[in-house]
């Protein structure tokens, strides 16, 4: 597979992910990833290939990655959430002592 043809399928796939990481979460997006290397595992098997899909396939790295990444950023919002509830009260008093 060219290079250029292997960019373009991690760049779909990685659209196709994301919109799975939207709609459904995280947890579908790992089913789903998991799907998708078991069943390349199994075609590797009747070839009589090594089925190590998920560490020698660049796109199931770059998803991997990318489902990562998007747990990440929900944690991290929920923290800041988290943080603002804490901190309100504490905030409003400071901005109305900042504004006399």
């Amino acid at each position: 597979m060219t290079d250029n043809k292997l960019n373009q399928e991690i760049k779909k796939e990685k659209e196709r992910f994301f919109r799975i990481l939207q709609n459904q979460g995280v947890k579908a997006a790992r089913s789903e990833l998991i799907e998708n290397i078991n069943r390349e595992n199994f075609d590797n098997f009747y070839r009589g290939e090594p089925q190590n899909a998920r560490s020698t396939n660049p796109l199931y790295k770059v998803i991997e990655e990318l489902i990562e990444d998007y747990q990440q950023a929900l944690s991290d919002k929920e923290e800041m959430f988290k943080q603002f509830v804490l901190h309100h009260k504490e905030f409003k008093q400071w901005l109305a002592d900042k504004e006399k």
